[in-house]
């Protein structure tokens, strides 16, 4: 009796299932990229239970006939794959015809689709077609799955809690959004719209949408071309940070994608910007030539294999680096706005001269609209958690079963740093209307602010005063930015010179870093360093560099080490800046230390001589600012 038999195609499906649909999320992803192959404008996704009782993928694309409706739920069928050389050269977001046999394999399945003339109805459970017949339906494609996993218990079992799962779908639709600006996404839970994209093209405005205006008001744009690719996107200022690295989003020709040598060259590109603990906001849309990218790596298609990724690191890095320094990067304190805004129904044109702010927020204050419906704040079912927090905030028009109500866009101004040239404020009455905001940014050098010192607080702050702003200046971050700017131009300026320990010391590393820095011990002697093998697991070292200060030999070989194995190469450049960094925090003002107007008057003017004077090397920010208007306000000066 033959042992090796060919496995049915109900169980290859359920394989690929498990491979392929993981958790709701997976099939809203699966059954998006194919509304967005189908040249979708407009995308609506519903849940219930989190996704595990319903979800709902309806798009306005172009829909399939009776014979591709059956025919779509066969295993490797697509429309989107022909020939070897199309494999290569994926210009589609899904072609491997696993995602919807797979998804019926695992629940119970409804698809109604037209390409508007006859429609058709297939209805599917658990990979078995119970019906299809010709039916009514608008131009276009309408899949229900419900019961995710009912017959695979196991699979339900495995799957968190309502929040999580939510999250993971609108993390995926968020994604997308910033990732496909033209396209209109709008997610429901439970009765509930959870987020909703203009689907204009604006990317600033699904910036604004997914986290906050004020992350998009100040966002910085960037674009830089070669002639095998081409980036664009937003960076947020650095006072914007987030803890992990998912704030990152990463667009390969319209594919959302992980890449982690992607987002070490987006966080190099702030470095000494940022604490190395933190994270930055950056939205980066890459298109290249479909033949120098593989994405045929997952199963999920999310990691994909660049044939030329280090020059896109390097592109990345200069291209987002060199925006962000030609901008004043000094965070402003201001009151929180509250969640509720005035709403308007006429447009207004704000200038800086005339009027002032102060004179158009009265005036914005004293309107009160006719019968105006505020538009509720955005609530998940499964609680608050389940949403991101910058999603708490955004605010959306009504869902469509809600009772129609006049609808008033509401108001959000758009403050670039830098003179502004002009800002409109769309406010028209238009039903279902997402809110539109023109921005006109003048391109303006950073321009550092003349500071009067005015006193010193708890002995380590400065005080100081400029036009219309109040500054607060760290004096120990403060030097430490000045002195690491002199140890690194000092240290560029001549070769590495090496001195011999008299005592040596051993370093002690992992089993496997130790394989990995055996090989590089001849490279380090190039920067300085000698060291040899010592036993199976360390290294002794017996010279380094003579610009490491004494007392922290083992502080920059854990740090030097720590580089070498994330870059995997040796980084001169970098090997100065770690040791740059370690001399000027130590020879520093420390806190608590008493400066005289006069001291503190030329640390303001050193400071302003630097190339980078808003965060110490560590990534901290030197000086704050708040808004005379502001101060006014607690006085009740203004109102």
């Amino acid at each position: 009796m033959a042992i090796i038999q060919r496995m049915s195609e109900h169980l290859a499906n359920k394989i690929a299932a498990g491979e392929v649909i993981e958790r709701p999320a997976s099939v809203v992803k699966e059954l998006v990229e194919n509304a967005i192959d189908a040249q979708a404008t407009a995308i609506d996704i519903v849940l219930e239970q989190a996704g595990t009782q319903l979800i709902q993928v309806s798009d306005n694309g172009s829909g399939m006939d009776h014979d591709d409706a059956l025919h779509a739920f066969e295993r490797h069928a697509t429309s989107k794959l022909h020939d070897e050389y199309e494999l290569f050269h994926i210009q589609t977001l899904g072609f491997r015809g696993e995602a919807l046999p797979s998804i019926a394999s695992v629940a119970k399945v409804t698809l109604q689709t037209s390409t508007g003339e006859v429609g058709t109805q297939v209805i599917i459970h658990g990979g078995k077609i119970q019906t299809h017949e010709f039916a009514a339906a608008k131009k276009g494609t309408l899949i229900r799955v419900e019961q995710l996993f009912y017959n695979t218990p196991a699979r339900l079992k495995y799957l968190k809690t309502a929040t999580t799962e939510v999250n993971h779908v609108l993390d995926y639709i968020t994604k997308t959004a910033l990732a496909q600006p033209q396209l209109r996404l709008r997610l429901q839970h439970n009765g509930k719209i959870l987020f909703q994209s203009p689907g204009n093209g604006e990317l600033r405005q699904v910036l604004a949408s997914v986290y906050s205006v004020a992350i998009a008001k100040s966002a910085v744009a960037f674009e830089a071309t070669t002639p095998d690719v081409s980036i664009h996107g937003y960076a947020a200022l650095p006072e914007h940070q987030k803890t992990n690295r998912n704030a990152m989003t990463i667009a390969i020709n319209g594919r959302v994608i992980k890449n982690y040598a992607i987002q070490r060259a987006i966080v190099e590109a702030y470095y000494t910007m940022i604490p190395d603990s933190r994270f930055p906001i950056v939205i980066l849309n890459v298109q290249m030539d479909p033949g120098l990218l593989d994405v045929n790596v997952h199963p999920a298609k999310l990691e994909v294999r660049l044939s030329q990724e280090a020059q896109l690191q390097q592109l990345i890095k200069e291209t987002i680096r060199t925006q962000l320094q030609e901008y004043a990067l000094i965070p402003t304190i201001e009151k929180k706005e509250k969640t509720g805004q005035q709403l308007m129904s006429q447009q207004q044109i704000w200038q800086p001269s005339k009027p002032s702010r102060s004179e158009v927020q009265q005036a914005i204050q004293a309107y009160q609209p006719p019968n105006p419906s505020v538009p509720e704040h955005i609530e998940s079912a499964v609680g608050t958690e389940a949403l991101m927090p910058e999603a708490r905030n955004v605010e959306i028009g009504q869902p469509k079963e809600a009772p129609v109500q006049p609808n008033f866009d509401y108001m959000q101004v758009f403050e670039p740093q830098g003179p502004i040239q002009h800002v409109v404020i769309m406010t028209e009455t238009l039903p279902n209307r997402e809110p539109m905001i023109e921005l006109e940014q003048a391109d303006t050098a950073k321009e550092f602010p003349v500071m009067q010192v005015i006193g010193q607080l708890f002995g380590t702050y400065i005080l100081a005063q400029g036009e219309q702003m109040f500054y607060l200046v760290d004096q120990h971050a403060a030097q430490e930015r000045i002195k690491y700017e002199q140890y690194m131009h000092a240290l560029s300026q001549k070769q590495i010179q090496t001195q011999t320990l008299l005592v040596p010391f051993t370093f002690e590393v992992s089993a496997v870093d130790f394989h990995f820095l055996t090989g590089k011990l001849e490279q380090l002697a190039q920067v300085g360093v000698i060291a040899e093998s010592f036993g199976l697991q360390s290294f002794i070292i017996r010279a380094l560099p003579t610009f490491i200060p004494s007392g922290q030999e083992q502080e920059y070989m854990a740090a030097m080490f720590e580089l070498l194995l994330q870059q995997r190469r040796i980084d001169t450049v970098r090997l100065q800046e770690a040791a740059a960094i370690m001399q000027s925090c130590k020879k520093s003002i420390k806190a608590n230390h008493a400066l005289t107007t006069v001291e503190m008057q030329a640390l303001l003017h050193q400071l302003a001589e630097c190339e980078q004077p808003y965060n110490c090397p560590h990534g901290r920010p030197i000086i704050v600012q708040h808004r005379q208007y502001e101060i006014e306000k607690w006085f009740k000066r203004v109102m």
